[in-house]
């Protein structure tokens, strides 16, 4: 920039600090003075702001974001002065940015004493609040398993039963139900970024169970952590205990054993994931009236 010239100046190098000055020489040889004449000199005191964003972390309605808070412009530099927009040029003012309710872009606008400034969006997320609902009601009978299930609201999202009275995982959406007595059922799903609701199902009762013991063991189950037919496990009718209940691979070789009603398998052996393939097993139980009941089969593992 030093020597140019030219009647008119024009630069978008100066940065903060910097000095600009001009020196006057006439060509008139009557000028006076004579002598070259330079002008006050203009000190560059304003450069453009420093602005950083952080976007505020997802919260769940009805809860509000505040964007003022010193989190969201933390870093930025000192002594600016900060707007809030719903455009990205600044044009429409934001009215209330203390208490963000609806998701979207928003945008924050940081000016300098000098008057320069900087835009930015800031996105606000905010999760929608779903809304508990009560299930038809189900009608199981006396000691019998009943699959009960839970709506599917994703795949991140857990389940807990409550109470977990008559519930063999009550950590899972589709829980089995064997009781002699009905029961009411809150059930707490949670989504990935911790926002609740909670639903209710009622279990009636119908009475006595007339026909026999029995055990039955599902043909494939499908352990993959997806909280859905992730056990093998034995569904057992007027059977007060197991004395045993045993899975084994193709080569014999005892890969589960247990003795609690309502725990089961879920594929791991060693702890390694077992593979996908036939698997059989052995149960020996006790029923309501004292009789030993003992069953085989296979069931097939699925990933």
């Amino acid at each position: 920039m030093t020597g140019q010239t030219a009647p008119t100046f024009t630069t978008s190098g100066l940065a903060n600090g910097n000095t600009v000055s001009v020196m006057m020489t006439s060509n008139d040889p009557c000028a006076s003075p004579a002598t070259p004449v330079q002008s006050q000199s203009i000190t560059i005191a304003d450069a453009t702001p420093v602005l950083m964003i952080t976007n505020p972390l997802l919260v769940c309605a009805p809860v509000s974001i505040d964007l003022t808070a010193s989190p969201v412009t933390a870093g930025s530099g000192a002594g600016l002065t900060f707007t809030y927009w719903l455009d990205a040029n600044a044009t429409i003012p934001f009215a209330n940015p203390r208490a963000v309710a609806v998701p979207g872009t928003y945008y924050i606008k940081a000016q300098s004493a000098g008057g320069c400034f900087t835009i930015k969006p800031v996105v606000v997320s905010i999760e929608q609040k779903i809304n508990g609902i009560r299930y038809p009601t189900v009608t199981a009978m006396i000691n019998s398993p009943l699959q009960l299930t839970a709506r599917n609201q994703g795949a991140a999202y857990s389940y807990t039963w409550s109470p977990p009275t008559g519930l063999n995982f009550p950590n899972t959406r589709d829980p089995v139900f064997t009781n002699n007595t009905g029961l009411e059922y809150l059930i707490k799903i949670t989504s990935p970024a911790g926002c609740v609701t909670v639903d209710t199902l009622l279990v009636r009762m119908n009475g006595p169970v007339t026909n026999g013991p029995a055990v039955f063991v599902p043909k494939a189950w499908s352990p993959n952590n997806d909280g859905h037919n992730d056990y093998l496990f034995p569904f057992l009718v007027n059977i007060t205990r197991i004395k045993y209940f045993r899975i084994y691979n193709r080569w014999g070789i005892k890969v589960f054993e247990t003795n609690i009603i309502g725990k089961g398998w879920n594929g791991i052996y060693n702890g390694n994931p077992q593979m996908m393939e036939v698997y059989t097993w052995t149960i020996e139980t006790e029923a309501v009236n004292g009789t030993i009941y003992r069953s085989a089969g296979t069931s097939v593992l699925l990933r």
